[in-house]
Order: structure tokens, then sequence, then C-alpha cells
């Protein structure tokens, strides 16, 4: 396999948006999967067209969870794996069944 690699945090603006979504248990999640990464690549482009200079991007993660369910290709990124708890001096990042992050930043 060919693997194309990004650097997503190249060209970053000031802000970031974090959205999770987590697919249902009981439902076929791969044509919901494959809107979602179209929607991403029609935010990419909308950005792109509409604020050039901005730094403004969407990037698409997958957890451990959703690429063992989606059957997405193997061998599996090295440094995946499921999500731990982050805690902060302020905040905390809670441990959640993570199936799909999307990251804006502008």
């Amino acid at each position: 396999m060919d693997i194309k690699s990004q650097n997503v945090i190249d060209y970053h603006g000031d802000n970031a948006i974090f959205i999770v979504w987590n697919f249902k248990n009981d439902i076929d999640v791969k044509d919901t999967f494959g809107r979602i990464c179209k929607l991403v690549i029609n935010l990419n482009n909308s950005a792109d067209a509409r604020f050039p200079d901005s730094g403004a991007s969407c990037v698409m993660g997958i957890g451990y969870d959703a690429w063992l369910r989606l059957h997405l290709p193997v061998p599996l990124p090295k440094e995946l794996e499921n999500f731990v708890p982050i805690v902060g001096k302020k905040h905390t990042a809670v441990c959640s069944m993570i199936w799909r992050i999307q990251y804006l930043t502008a």
C-alpha cells in the first residue's frame, strides 16, 4: 500500500474546533463514513476558495475501534490505539469510544 502522510500542523490558524462523531452500534456505518469523508474534502475546498491565506483546514482522524469496524487497510498505523484520558491542570480530555474526530483549524 502506498501511504501518503499529511503534515497536518504545518500551516495552521489560531483557532480549532473539534467534532467527535460516534457511530451507532446496530447499523452499518460504511456509507455514512463515506459521506463524512466527502464532507471533509468539500470543507477543505470551500475553505481554500473562500479564505486562501487563512490556514483554514479540516483534518479527519479515525479511532482504533472505528478503523477495525470500517475494515480499513491493514496493518494499522503503529501508533493507533484506543484513547486514554489526558488530565491537565484545568481540563480533562475524558476517555470515550471515539469513532472519528474532525478537526477544524482557522
